[in-house]
């Protein structure tokens, strides 16, 4: 009876090995131990052949998981076998990336409330859902390398790395023709423009450290609207948001800070930006009192 069970357990271990049966790791070293007592061969007779120590193949047979690779290769190759090694997935690579997606979201939403002093304080029902949702889409829609630093509770990111951080662009509300007001203020329809934007906003949950304006006055009346119903104290006129100043500049300083930015702004100085800052977007389109959210 134990000669059949030993050919059975001979047999099955032989068909395993020659078809590359899969084997988790952590059932790596029992296979090793198997196959060599199958072979009759003890541990000390292995570890001769390798140039080891006894201790080696005995704690490899435990625990092939501590061993390098290079040991397993050559263990292999003893055997007169060869070692396979396989990926197996346990999820398929969109899951992982929103699941990622989802986790840098969630702290990019948090970090946001902590710049403004109201760390323990995050958007709630459906406002939060609405804008957690629109930041995995963006991020998983082209991961790369930013999408895995790893982020802590206290700085979100470590120095000296690349920070994913919110932007928000928009366009000043419609503002009069400079034949009836050379200063060229927001008209009535402007300013509900700005207003219902604010608004939208708001309802999302958008959490603002600063607001940055050009000076010109629609910009800036732009600015102070949202920061009313956004509740921001710091509106800053900025030097390089004129409608036709350069990007760069004002790019460099967004990838720079760690703060959330909105900035009340021009065409064709917003979609110039939006292009130079996330390019996968191509040009995008803004109409008065419009917005675009980025994440850079």
């Amino acid at each position: 009876m134990a000669k059949v069970k030993n050919k059975l357990k001979t047999d099955q271990l032989s068909r395993a090995t020659q078809e590359g049966a899969l084997v988790p790791i952590e059932k790596l070293g029992q296979r090793l131990r198997d196959y060599r007592e199958t072979l009759g061969m003890t541990q000390a007779q292995l570890a001769k052949r390798l140039k080891v120590g006894q201790s080696v193949i005995s704690r490899i047979e435990e625990d092939a998981a501590s061993s390098s690779l290079k040991t397993i290769v050559r263990i292999a190759g003893v055997l007169e076998c060869d070692f396979l090694g396989a990926l197996v997935s346990r999820g398929s690579v969109p899951e992982k990336v929103r699941r990622q997606a989802e986790r840098v979201a969630k702290m990019m939403i948090a970090r946001t409330y902590a710049n403004m002093a109201m760390e323990k304080q995050a958007p709630s029902g459906q406002a939060y859902a609405d804008q957690l949702e629109r930041l995995i889409e963006e991020l998983s829609a082209k991961p790369g390398s930013k999408l895995w630093h790893e982020l802590c509770d206290s700085e979100a990111v470590h120095p000296g790395v690349d920070r994913l951080m919110l932007v928000y662009l928009v366009r000043h509300g419609e503002a009069l023709p400079a034949e009836t007001d050379p200063a060229r203020p927001l008209s009535a329809k402007g300013q509900a423009e700005v207003e219902a934007t604010a608004k939208e906003l708001l309802a999302e949950g958008a959490q603002v450290s600063e607001i940055w304006h050009s000076g010109k006055l629609r910009a800036k009346q732009t600015a102070e609207i949202l920061a009313r119903v956004l509740n921001v104290v710091k509106v800053i006129e900025k030097k390089g948001l004129k409608p036709d100043d350069p990007v760069t500049p004002i790019a460099k300083l967004l990838r720079e800070t760690d703060k959330t930015i909105l900035i009340a702004g021009h065409l064709p100085f917003l979609p110039k930006l939006a292009l130079l800052l996330k390019p996968e977007l191509g040009q995008v389109e803004l109409r008065t009192g419009g917005v675009v959210r980025l994440t850079i």
